[in-house]
């Protein structure tokens, strides 16, 4: 399952639905030991400091709800055409056996 947190252009700032989503998913997986979490992010050298920033906002407000930082994995990858510098996928992921 993939979710994309969309931000507004230059912002570092998390919407209130989004937050309210990542405080949701947060609460949810702490008692689902086997699904963690990778933050999937543009590797921009042009925008690397707004798309840390952003990377930052999602992973402190899944802290804020408990989840171990340990389960939360973050991956670059290139832009490709059509990708939209504007937003961060959030992938849920099962643990392997």
């Amino acid at each position: 399952i993939n979710q994309r947190i969309i931000f507004n252009k230059s912002s570092t700032t998390l919407t209130a639905a989004n937050r309210e989503f990542l405080w949701y998913i947060g609460n949810k997986l702490i008692d689902h030991k086997g699904i963690r979490l990778r933050i999937v992010s543009i590797d921009s050298e042009t925008d690397k400091a707004l798309i840390d920033s952003r990377v930052e906002a999602i992973q402190s407000q899944l802290a804020n709800t408990g989840l171990e930082g340990s389960r939360i994995q973050r991956v670059y990858r290139k832009m490709q055409t059509g990708d939209d510098i504007n937003s961060v996928v959030i992938m849920f992921v099962k643990n392997s056996p």
